[in-house]
């Protein structure tokens, strides 16, 4: 398993990559959660299959604090 996080202009980008497994049926329905709660804070979650390995990567706005 890999996670970095980036700075990336006026976004935070957070990625993870791991390799696929068999797929839980409930974890689709958690993406989905986590992909509407991503859009809300108005960022986006972005999930890419690549052979064995998956990468998921979220983008949140950076707030005004920093």
């Amino acid at each position: 398993m890999s996670v970095r996080v980036e700075l990336d202009g006026a976004s935070l980008r957070v990625t993870i990559e791991h390799t696929s497994g068999e797929p839980d049926p409930e974890l689709g329905y958690y993406t989905e959660v986590a992909a509407l709660a991503a859009v809300a804070l108005g960022g986006a979650l972005n999930v890419v299959h690549d052979g064995a390995l998956e990468r998921l990567t979220l983008r949140l706005p950076r707030n005004a604090r920093e």
